[in-house]
């Protein structure tokens, strides 16, 4: 049986190698590393020079940072902008693709049941859809991220108050996601608007709007007040512009929508897409809020952040 010649290679080889770089001195006196015929002895700059060309090879996946290393400009808040843009454009898509779906349903016009299953999935007016589901996920996210920031808060043994005010904020949040699979407000103001009477349309001088704005207003200025004692002016700010872009469309423009009818363009082209659009860049910009506090406020939780990311 003949043998190939290449049989022979990979085990010369492999010892050629051992014994160049030393390992087979471990296992036997009688070749030092140094006294193998054709190998030079290492120096420590040859050392040092081979540690630093691995270093520079290695991608950053595997190679991670310690926490308080320097980040640098090119990779600085990747974390925080990836997510920022990648939900602020989730919601420009789906208010893209209500507009596209009402402009073919009432402009166009079909007859196809598929199509308007389609359209049913992202009409931003309707519930248990997409929009829904987006509008769940966003606001769940800001509050996993709050939770995240009590987690960190509560390693650094801040003053309680400040504590309590981030689970506050995490906890309306968690609620406002519950609330926007479950529609509790619905049932809340369907039960309001039942029990007092108010016959079978709505108005703006009699719907349960009226009845719940005031206890909504007193809770707002409530958490907003405990906000300000409690936190830095620039996160209140920041959270403060959220909060108001979210009650703009989720209060003004929904009362101001209350008397049109559903089946009208103006309603589904203009009222509905601004009302759920203000509500989404309103919990983006709490999300965006809360890292950008990450980001100036808890400088080594934010290095750290910023190094398993990359």
């Amino acid at each position: 049986m003949s043998v190939h010649p290449s049989f022979f290679v990979m085990p010369v080889g492999t010892i050629r190698l051992f014994r160049c770089t030393g390992i087979l001195s471990a296992l036997s006196a009688k070749y030092p590393p140094n006294a193998v015929k054709g190998c030079r002895p290492m120096s420590n700059h040859d050392t040092v020079a081979q540690e630093g060309a691995v270093r520079r090879t290695l991608p950053d996946i595997i190679r991670r940072k310690p926490h308080d290393a320097t980040v640098s400009a090119r990779d600085a808040y990747v974390f925080g902008k990836t997510l920022l843009r990648v939900t602020l454009l989730g919601i420009g898509a789906l208010l893209v693709l209500h507009m596209l779906g009402q402009f073919i349903v009432r402009i166009i016009g079909t007859e196809s049941v598929l199509v308007d299953e389609l359209v049913w999935r992202f009409n931003v007016d309707l519930e248990l859809n997409v929009p829904t589901w987006y509008a769940s996920f966003l606001t769940a996210t800001a509050s996993l991220v709050a939770f995240f920031v009590v987690g960190q808060l509560r390693l650094r043994r801040v003053p309680t108050p400040q504590l309590y005010t981030w689970i506050l904020i995490a906890g309306v949040l968690l609620f406002i996601a519950i609330d926007e699979t479950a529609a509790l407000h619905e049932l809340v103001l369907q039960t309001i608007h039942i029990q007092a009477d108010l016959g079978e349309g709505q108005s703006h001088s009699a719907n349960a709007w009226m009845y719940a704005m005031p206890f909504i207003g007193v809770a707002v200025l409530f958490g907003l007040k405990i906000a300000y004692n409690n936190l830095p002016r620039q996160t209140f700010r920041n959270l403060g512009a959220g909060v108001g872009v979210f009650l703009l469309g989720a209060l003004v423009v929904e009362y101001l929508s209350i008397p049109l009818s559903d089946d009208t363009n103006l309603y589904n082209f203009f009222l509905t897409p601004l009302e759920e659009g203000l509500e989404l860049l309103g919990v983006w910009l709490v999300l965006r809020a809360i890292i950008v506090h990450v980001r100036s406020y808890m400088k080594k939780t934010n290095t750290g952040i910023q190094a398993l990311w990359r």
